[in-house]
């Protein structure tokens, strides 16, 4: 298994929750109109920022949707992983396949969870944040299916088997995967409904020309 994303996702849930701490001592007596991330990506060309400011608004954005959707994989593979250890026959093959899918979902965005330094280093390499952006585009979306893929599997063994050893499996993939649709819609992607593929038209709507 591919578990490198596994294995640093507590370095990285530090790195957030030590910035997360410093951002609030530091807002401390500030407007309550300061925007998440998340929200200066949405709004970002109603102000017409500058196309480095844009685009570094939606990979920070996404980056912080990312380590969300780390940690949901994370919770969601560690309750597999003790079910597995558990099951027997169709089961424990059933698990070990819900294994595999969730580590390729987390290797796939591994490389994708760091947010740029500024919006001035966007700007001085900005072709290459841009091929950036698109290939974490495809990523995220292939990380989409995978969960789908697990998620059914899930979703069957927990119908099938009355003992099935990791009850509410299928509900934390549903929420990694939630997280994941969040990442994609901060660069500007749309998960669709049927088969969570990125929409290029949408993707590239505040792409920076």
């Amino acid at each position: 298994m591919r578990t490198a994303w596994y294995s640093n996702r507590a370095v990285r849930g530090l790195i957030l929750t030590l910035a997360v701490c410093l951002a609030f001592v530091g807002c401390k007596g500030k407007s309550n109109d300061s925007e998440s991330p998340a929200k200066m990506a949405g709004v970002s060309a109603e102000r017409d920022l500058p196309p480095e400011e844009v685009l570094y608004q939606q990979l920070r954005s996404c980056a912080f949707q990312l380590d969300a959707a780390t940690e949901s994989l994370a919770e969601a593979f560690e309750q597999a992983k003790d079910g597995e250890s558990k099951a027997k026959g169709m089961t424990k093959e059933g698990l070990q396949d819900v294994l595999d899918y969730l580590d390729s979902a987390g290797s796939q965005i591994s490389d994708y969870t760091e947010e740029p330094a500024s919006a001035k280093a966007v700007q001085e390499k900005i072709s290459e944040f841009e091929a950036l952006k698109h290939k974490a585009l495809q990523a995220i979306s292939d990380s989409i299916r995978d969960l789908e893929e697990a998620q059914g599997i899930a979703s069957s063994l927990e119908e099938d088997d009355p003992s099935f050893p990791a009850k509410g499996l299928s509900n934390l993939i549903s929420v990694a995967r939630e997280d994941l649709i969040g990442a994609l819609e901060a660069l500007g992607g749309k998960a669709d409904s049927d088969d969570s593929q990125t929409n290029p038209e949408a993707s590239d709507k505040n792409s920076p020309k």
